[in-house]
């Protein structure tokens, strides 16, 4: 199955980076009660949030034709941070994949509730032969950390979507690391 993807960047109202794994201590993820104000401030569709290793919290959004996610984190005066990424969300798409491969890695997977059906949960394979499993519960998407910190990056090499029966119902396999769909912010 081949997905067609569109991907615009963008940025949202600060200039800031996302910490670096060396800068770790210097910057912690909001708390639940700075992410429901972040949210309402910014009038936020939300689809799932994902607090990450304690420093990023990563926020998957919908709006008309686009999808897309927010990172945030505080910076070390406790002023809260944030990075947005977006894309045009295509009719015939059937999964919506997008994420961030360096120092907190992340897939981000949204589904066309039109075209993929009866999805349990997803299984992301990093560049190193990690496989994160995540399950869908009731949302129609998922944030799949990595699970570690690391320098560099580390790039997805293959999502794959099952049903409850345990049957493969999307794959998307990338070739060499190949990044389509996965953002790389520093």
């Amino acid at each position: 199955m081949f997905v067609v993807f569109s991907m615009l960047l963008g940025c949202s109202n600060t200039d800031y980076a996302v910490p670096s794994s060396n800068e770790i201590n210097k910057y912690s993820a909001p708390s639940s009660n700075e992410i429901s104000k972040f949210i309402e401030d910014n009038n936020v569709n939300v689809v799932a949030v994902e607090n990450i290793e304690d420093v990023i919290s990563v926020i998957i959004f919908i709006n008309k034709g686009s999808a897309g996610y927010f990172m945030l984190y505080k910076d070390g005066s406790g002023t809260i941070r944030d990075k947005k990424v977006w894309g045009e969300l295509l009719e015939n798409s059937p999964v919506y994949l997008s994420g961030s491969a360096t120092n907190y890695p992340f897939v981000t997977i949204l589904l066309n509730e039109k075209l993929i059906k009866g999805a349990s949960y997803a299984e992301v394979t990093f560049r190193d032969g990690t496989k994160v499993t995540k399950k869908f519960s009731k949302s129609i998407g998922v944030i799949v950390p990595y699970g570690k910190v690391i320098n560099g990056d580390m790039q997805m090499e293959n999502v794959f979507i099952y049903n409850n029966s345990n049957s493969v119902i999307y794959n998307k396999a990338l070739n060499n690391g190949c990044q389509i769909g996965v953002s790389s912010l520093r």
